[in-house]
């Protein structure tokens, strides 16, 4: 039922292509998986950007779909959490995916299908939350990433970034900033 309703979405949104005629279409095997193709997703396929045409994105935005699209990955409309529409993908040779969804329950969900059906693949998860990380490691996430420690990150290095280009600033005995 899955893959048919992805099927009649795709067809409904104007994506022809689905990807049983993909692959027999000559296409290589997808090696890499990216669930989700917002910001997240965007910034996990830019270090497999030469090697396209084994990167499969999945979404479930038509706005996702699109900007994939237009960056040359193949696509498929479809939620990651269906075995039946994983299935349909034919993920027997997949190494990678990364999950970018940054709902904890459908990352979870989506994890627990793609480990069922492709083992041997290394997950890469999205947390949004710090106190999730340990869930998806002990669910089987190999890597997981967290947001708040990216942006833990990137403040601490905006921050000192701007202070180094503050003039030198003499704190006074009683620790008030001069004028």
């Amino acid at each position: 039922m899955a893959p048919r309703a992805s099927a009649w979405l795709n067809r409904r949104r104007g994506f022809s292509q689905n990807l049983e005629s993909q692959n027999t279409a000559g296409h290589l095997p997808c090696k890499f998986l990216i669930v989700g193709f917002g910001p997240a997703g965007r910034g996990a396929v830019q270090s497999l950007e030469h090697i396209r045409e084994r990167v499969l994105v999945l979404d479930l935005s038509s706005a996702g779909i699109t900007g994939a699209e237009a960056m040359g990955y193949r696509v498929e409309l479809g939620d990651a959490s269906s075995a039946e529409v994983l299935e349909h993908l034919h993920l027997e040779q997949l190494r990678m995916v990364v999950i970018t969804l940054p709902s904890r329950n459908d990352a979870l969900a989506a994890m627990n299908q793609v480990r069922s059906i492709a083992p041997q693949a290394t997950i890469i998860v999205r947390s949004c939350n710090q106190n999730c990380m340990s869930e998806f490691r002990n669910a089987g996430a190999d890597i997981v990433v967290g947001d708040e420690e990216e942006v833990r990150k990137a403040l601490a290095s905006m921050v000192h970034e701007q202070y180094q280009r503050l003039p030198v600033l003499a704190v006074s005995q009683d620790c008030s900033y001069p004028d």
